[in-house]
């Protein structure tokens, strides 16, 4: 990550937040793969064991308790994590694309340099 933005999220956010990651994790037909993936998706390797991040979201529930609507502590905050990002409604970009933008200014930056030098 080149960043990092502190949360702005308000009262009444978590529940749209949950709403945005219910929508990432739904499986969407890729048409130059043929297959169905979702639009955001968590590595294998590295975030298993107990008290990672796997483990953290398969405990993720809501207080049973009546009259509170909230999440419990206790697995909360990898969630959380993953809910402000959802927020921030991130976009894959491939290297590949970033790679051409960049072939593309410098060809440019090369052109005007030899502009000026006539």
């Amino acid at each position: 990550m080149g960043n990092i933005r502190l949360s702005l999220s308000r009262p009444g956010d978590v529940e749209l937040g949950h709403k945005l990651v219910r929508e990432y994790l739904k499986m969407n037909l890729s048409v130059l793969t043929g297959e169905k993936k979702p639009g955001m998706m968590f590595a294998k390797e590295g975030t298993k064991g107990v008290g990672g991040p796997q483990h953290h979201m398969f405990n993720y529930q809501y207080n049973s308790k009546p009259g509170q609507d909230a999440p419990e502590k206790t697995f909360k905050d990898f969630p959380d994590i993953i809910r402000y990002m959802a927020q921030e409604q991130p976009i894959y970009r491939s290297p590949e694309d970033d790679k051409n933008v960049i072939e593309l200014l410098q060809k440019r930056q090369q052109q005007a340099i030899k502009l000026r030098r006539r």
